[in-house]
């Protein structure tokens, strides 16, 4: 299976006047995001609901899928309390997630080899306590992400049949898998370097994946 990419160059710092500004048309901006992930933790995840970075690849790879009800999928993401929460706050968090999802569909559609960082899937590589390493935090986003891919990819099963069909598309989906795992399939562990590269990879796939079945769509 081929992953093999560049790994990301190191981002400059935002200035103040860019966290509010979208990095590509029809996107959110960096402080959009940023309060839709907090929003996100406070109210579905602390009540069993996904995890962000589990969100963002169940989104993404929701995005290549054929048209799945959201009432097949909202509940997933959304956790058994949800139904519980005041109806204001659940339009609140149903407003930001189908804006979310917006984001992630339009990030799909755009070429990482030209928008480079701008089209990332959203890894929080933030330790959550003093305990945890970077590394470690890296793995543990890495893996959510790839979990939620993988959820999303079960919904239908013949969309996932079909990339199986193609090495080129095999391909395309490794990275997806690969992010969730220790080791590659020769038995050479994945370090952390080796994780940035897939972590891009993971988005080239997706754009070509989005990109192969938009056109097929098409026809």
């Amino acid at each position: 299976m081929s992953a093999s990419s560049r790994p990301p160059r190191q981002t400059p710092p935002l200035k103040n006047d860019e966290l509010g500004e979208s990095p590509f048309r029809g996107g959110l901006s960096r402080r959009e995001i940023d309060q839709i992930r907090q929003s996100w933790r406070t109210r579905i995840t602390a009540h069993g609901g996904f995890e962000f970075d589990r969100l963002d690849g169940f989104l993404t790879a929701l995005s290549l899928l054929s048209r799945i009800p959201p009432q097949t999928w909202l509940p997933l993401v959304l956790g058994e309390d949800f139904p519980e929460l005041e109806q204001v706050v659940r339009d609140e968090l149903l407003d930001e997630l189908h804006r979310f999802q917006a984001h992630v569909v339009r990030r799909v559609s755009l070429d990482p080899d030209a928008h480079r960082e701008e089209v990332l899937p959203e890894f929080d590589f933030l330790p959550q306590g003093p305990d945890e390493t970077e590394e470690a935090a890296e793995y543990r986003s890495a893996t959510a992400w790839s979990a939620g891919t993988a959820l999303a990819l079960s919904l239908d099963p013949t969309r996932v049949a079909d990339i199986a069909l193609e090495q080129r598309r095999r391909d395309w989906l490794a990275p997806f898998i690969l992010l969730a795992r220790e080791s590659f399939d020769d038995g050479r562990a994945i370090g952390p370097r080796d994780r940035r590269r897939l972590m891009v990879a993971a988005a080239k796939g997706a754009h070509q994946l989005w990109k192969h079945y938009s056109r097929r769509s098409l026809h």
